[in-house]
């Protein structure tokens, strides 16, 4: 499995557009093949970042995601805001165990 951790900040004033596009992101990401987790959640203490959560099958799977439409149009809006700054790490993982299941929902 891929996992990708990383954050995408704008200026704070470009803050409810970055959400936009998160949002749009977010919903169509999570329909793509390989796609086990995609998560993009609001920092509640800084305004503008959002942080990126994502979970994949294989490098197969991440490298497709770069080529949908979708996140090709992403990236060509996201460019366009004030402030851009954008760390993101992809991590290999060998073997994950639950930490804690409570009340889960699919």
């Amino acid at each position: 499995m891929i996992a990708v951790i990383g954050h995408i900040e704008v200026d704070p004033r470009a803050a409810e557009r970055l959400r936009q596009l998160g949002m749009v992101l977010e919903c169509a990401t999570r329909a793509e093949p390989g796609c086990l987790h995609y998560a993009i959640g609001f920092d509640a203490q800084v305004a503008g970042r959002a942080w990126l959560s994502e979970l994949w099958d294989d490098d197969g799977a991440l490298q497709a995601h770069f080529e949908t439409p979708h996140m090709k149009e992403f990236r060509a809006r996201l460019a366009a805001l004030p402030g851009l700054a954008v760390d993101a790490t992809r991590y290999r993982v060998e073997a994950g165990e639950v930490l804690v299941r409570r009340g889960h929902r699919t």
